[in-house]
């Protein structure tokens, strides 16, 4: 994997692979790519689907009150946003929304209903 353009020996989740993809969308990486390689990601987690049936990969615009975090939420650069098990809330909903908008971002955010 790459970090900081450096070859590191430890392996990424898919969903934090494509957090990175998509967070760095049009700045590292083209666009166009980032659609192919998310997409390849997803058919990827849907292969490994039976481990975790329930998970599911959301931007903030699916989110609703209630779902959990199937996985720690962490920024582009690995900074931990919010825990896994965590409960969204309206408010917490909000919050991640203003966060890509002054960010200029796209989170990609692991949840079970």
């Amino acid at each position: 994997m790459l970090a900081s353009g450096l070859a590191s020996g430890r392996e990424m989740p898919p969903a934090a692979v494509e957090g990175i993809l998509v967070n760095e969308g049009g700045k590292r990486f083209d666009p166009q790519v980032v659609v192919a390689a998310c997409g390849v990601l997803e058919h990827l987690e849907a292969q490994r689907g039976a481990q975790r049936p329930a998970e599911r990969s959301l931007r903030t615009a699916g989110l609703a009150p209630g779902m959990v975090l199937a996985r720690d939420l962490t920024d582009g650069a690995g900074r931990l946003l919010l825990s896994v098990d965590f409960v969204l809330t309206d408010g917490v909903i909000r919050q991640l929304r203003d966060y890509e908008a002054a960010e200029r971002c796209v989170l990609a955010i692991a949840v079970r209903p």
